[in-house]
């Protein structure tokens, strides 16, 4: 297959082929591209290029013999892997290759219908597996054939799963002269270990152009109808021929002049229609349907104010403008594209076309004639009841509660509902809708019937039927006529709704729920406990009794599939109760607990958030944010779903902002580039060696750029800087006053520190008093007076004080004792080791009564019974022993 057979993509050709000239062919590249946009035969072409013997300028010959085999893709060094559906005899790719050969060379713009159609397999699952993987590992290890370079065209990596792990050493170091091309549509559901090691080429989906001219040329359409086809196929070619295989006629003039029949009411003209489209074929007015919707939502744009992004033929366009301007309001095309999108799933399910064309006819007429919208069996809403903020004319801001749009009491919620029909008088003969909406713990809401017609307000506790038997409590949600909408709106119908209202929850009901959630805490980190102790790489993060407490929820997360089966066994062995595991997403886990976000408010996913949108850090290299995970990522481990909310807004900035900036060549040297403003469109450059940075507009680098680019240099930029002003600093004003007064914050500080210091003084004499009192001995208590009086007086000199009663020396006789002396006590009575003297300061200190020794070695104090003192020296003994064992050391004998 050479280049000139593929449908547009001109740019991409010349990106290819400009990469084999320059030596530049990356081992393992991505070709990134939506459906039907012609990825596989860019592949083969380029393969072809590659092994090519003749390399013509911008194609391969054709003629040489490596051409030659890739045009019927038998050349040995060419491979393919792709999704199959294996089975006992099909266990590799190998084993389809005659399908696959038959189908690309019939025609290489295909699906995964497609591919399934041929192998006939119903509703099997397809993927690559592992054997697939150890297989293209055993080709790739021989050696080239015939080619220079071995290549291995793979389709669709997204089905490769965990097993694509077995390629990542041969994707990232392959045998020399190997060649992987990856064809992808999903960059998301590709493995990030895959992703890490391949060059990214991006495919751009064909454009209107393309597609009709190639539906004119090969299908024989007429220009118009080719261009309908194509702007329904939004570059899609696949779809665009398989609309142009149903033969139809021009699908604009035919959807505008049904309009027009039911503005006009002109009923007779619509059964005449609706017996026309009842012969047109399933998927021909599954087509039609299609294109209404895709028109109407084109003039919702018109409506918007946002004409440069309609996407419709001259002559179509006229009057789509003609019909928004004159005709639709925003309300009607939003009533009208729901009722022909439920008319699309009706004919999908083999609905009677000639009755449901004539319903949907019957609705054109109240919606744009009587200005109706359809919102149950017999309600109807009027369209021109809106206040100015939408298209009826005018301009103003909600009221409310005086937050202006930024409702601030709670009642914005996801789980929150507003009767905006409770106040309203209902006719006497008015029958209450049946259908009650019940709320129960995390996002669970579910339909329930009140055959007993108990009266019912938002927010009562009632006693429903449970799941699988049994009794569940939970909140009213929503009652009356917006249950009717609401079921319509989750394509709820009524003879779904089985289970009913038992009764208003009584005390007992309550309690017996409020019991029941209250093991829900204990419960779930017993289950993680038996969830760990079998190792499975699972994480429970919440469960949802059920309030008779005969059946639990657990919700976990995990990164694949778990084999649970032991795991139930031992929780309904130990909570005696059934058990029912639900697997959620990191996203719907940080949802369902909730939480502070970044920003500080309640987390979007758990307040209003219903959908979760892929988030990729392109989004964050768009908008100039640092690509640091941890400020990226939000509290589910995932990018920030915020990161999507002004993506859009960025993007149509930087269409006006130099995509690769380079050193701007000026007169006064290089200007280096360094910050972008992308709203003000302002660029900051700055030279070498100076540090003032440069504002420049956009517009003026891409001139710059383009005079370099012709080999010209630019003034110097000082003289081109834009004057930016200085910020105004806009002092607030505070609504509120110092009710404190005047008076300062530490006018208390010097009274109390005063306070203080008379605590400190008055306690220090307390402790000093103490201190004395602790110096008597034990032995002194009945001591007269005039022994007190003696203690108290000042030792003689180089005394030291006593604290804790006599010291006796424990000697066969007392020592002598003579100035820095003191007489100790040995812990074994030892004639040579005498206590000698320790040197003392000069000023004197107070001291007790000193011990007299006896002559039997018995130390007694004066006034001191004999059988008191005994025990005391004997207390006194031990503690010397402990002093001198402290101190390491022994006394010595003192010299005279």
């Amino acid at each position: 297959m050479q280049f000139k057979e593929i449908i547009g993509q001109d740019k991409v050709k010349q990106q290819l082929v400009q990469t084999v000239k320059e030596n530049r062919v990356s081992h393992a590249q991505l070709f990134l591209s939506p459906a039907g946009s012609g990825a596989v035969p860019l592949a083969i072409a380029y393969a072809q290029y590659i092994n090519c013997l003749d390399k013509q300028e911008a194609d391969s010959c054709g003629e040489c013999s490596s051409c030659r085999k890739y045009e019927r893709l038998i050349h040995p060094d060419l491979h393919f892997s792709y999704p199959f559906f294996a089975s006992a005899n099909t266990k590799t790719a190998i084993d389809v290759l005659e399908d696959w050969r038959n189908m690309l060379l019939h025609d290489a713009y295909f699906d995964m219908d497609i591919w399934r159609s041929k192998l006939d397999a119903a509703n099997k699952q397809a993927n690559i597996p592992i054997a697939e993987c150890h297989d293209i590992i055993k080709k790739l290890s021989y050696k080239a054939f015939e080619a220079e370079t071995k290549v291995l065209i793979m389709w669709l990596p997204e089905y490769l799963d965990k097993a694509g792990n077995a390629l990542l050493k041969l994707i990232e170091e392959p045998p020399a002269n190997t060649l992987f091309i990856l064809i992808a549509q999903s960059q998301d559901q590709i493995l990030t270990t895959i992703l890490s090691r391949t060059q990214i080429v991006k495919i751009p989906k064909l454009t209107g152009e393309e597609v009709s001219s190639y539906l004119m040329h090969s299908s024989g359409l007429t220009a118009h109808q080719a261009i309908d086809y194509a702007f329904l196929a939004d570059g899609n070619l696949i779809e665009a021929k398989a609309l142009a295989a149903d033969t139809q006629s021009d699908s604009s003039g035919t959807f505008t002049a049904w309009l027009r029949m039911g503005f006009g009411n002109k009923v007779p003209d619509l059964i005449d229609f609706t017996d026309d489209a009842a012969k047109w074929g399933r998927e021909n007015q599954k087509n039609f349907l299609k294109y209404g919707v895709n028109y109407l939502r084109e003039c919702c744009l018109i409506l918007s104010g946002a004409e440069a992004l309609v996407k419709l033929p001259p002559l179509t366009f006229e009057t789509a403008k003609k019909l928004s301007t004159h005709v639709l309001t925003l309300p009607m095309a939003e009533a009208i594209i729901g009722e022909l999108e439920k008319a699309h799933y009706h004919i999908e399910r083999n609905a009677n076309p000639k009755i449901l064309f004539l319903d949907v006819s019957l609705q054109l007429v109240k919606i744009i004639k009587f200005k109706n919208a359809p919102c149950g069996d017999s309600i109807y809403i009027q369209l021109d009841m809106g206040c100015g903020s939408c298209s009826t004319g005018g301009g103003c801001t909600p009221n409310g509660c005086k937050s202006n749009g930024s409702c601030g009491t709670g009642g914005c919620q996801t789980m929150e509902v507003h009767d905006w029909l409770s106040n309203l008088d209902m006719p006497s003969n008015y029958k209450p809708f049946q259908v009650t909406e019940i709320k129960f713990k995390g996002s669970r809401k579910e339909f329930f019937l009140n055959n007993d017609n108990i009266y019912l307000e938002i927010g009562e506790l009632v006693a429903v039927e449970g799941p699988t038997g049994g009794f569940d409590v939970g909140h009213v949600s929503l009652t009356g006529e917006l249950v009717r909408i609401q079921m319509k709106r989750r394509k709820t119908a009524l003879d779904q709704v089985t289970k009913k209202i038992y009764r208003k929850a009584t005390e007992a009901d309550v309690e017996k729920w409020n019991a029941a959630k209250g093991m829900e805490w204990e419960t779930m980190h017993k289950a993680r406990k038996l969830a760990l102790d079998l190792r499975l790489q699972m994480k429970i993060s919440d469960v949802d009794y059920q309030a008779d407490k005969t059946k639990a929820t657990f919700f976990y997360t995990a990164d694949g599939r778990v084999d649970f089966r032991e795991l139930i066994k031992k929780m309904a062995e130990s909570f005696r109760i059934r058990i029912e595991m639900r697997q959620i997403g990191m996203r719907q886990e940080a949802g369902r607990l909730g939480g502070i976000g970044s920003c500080g408010r309640e987390l979007c996913c758990s307040t209003w958030l219903t959908n979760f949108k892929t988030v990729s850090t392109a989004a964050a290299r768009y908008q100039n944010l640092s690509l640091n995970t941890l400020k990226l990522a939000g509290q589910c481990g995932k990018l920030k779903c915020c990161l999507n909310y002004e993506l859009d807004t960025y993007l149509d900035a930087l269409k006006d902002i130099p995509d690769r900036i380079e050193n701007l060549d000026t007169e006064a040297g290089y200007a280096r580039h360094q910050k972008t403003d992308i709203f003000k469109k302002i660029m900051w450059f700055s030279y070498q060696g100076d540090e003032n940075w440069i504002p420049v507009k956009a517009a003026r680098v891409k001139e710059i750029m383009a005079m370099n680019k012709a080999g010209k240099k630019a003034p110097n930029l000082k003289e081109e800087a834009v004057q930016i002003a200085a910020p105004v600093v806009v002092e607030k004003s505070f609504d509120y006053e110092n009710v404190v007064g005047q008076d300062s914050l530490t006018r208390l500080d010097e009274r109390s520190k005063g306070r203080n210091n008379q605590n400190r003084n008055q306690k220090n004499r307390n402790q000093k008093n103490d201190n004395r009192r602790e110096r008597v001995p034990a032995g002194d208590k009945n001591a007269s007076p005039s022994n007190k009086q003696q203690g108290a007086q000042k030792p003689q000199q180089g005394g030291k004080p006593q604290q804790n009663g006599p010291r006796p020396q424990q000697n066969a006789a007392a020592k002598p004792q003579g100035n820095n002396q003191k007489p100790q006590q040995q812990a074994v009575p030892k004639p040579q080791h005498v206590q000698g003297p320790r040197p003392q300061s000069n000023n004197p200190k107070p001291q007790q009564q000193k011990p007299v020794a006896k002559a039997d070695g018995e130390l007694n104090v004066e006034g001191a019974k004999p059988e008191q003192s005994k025990n005391k020296n004997r207390n006194n003994r031990r503690k010397n022993n402990n002093r001198r064992n402290q101190n390491g050391s022994e006394n010595k004998p003192a010299s005279e």
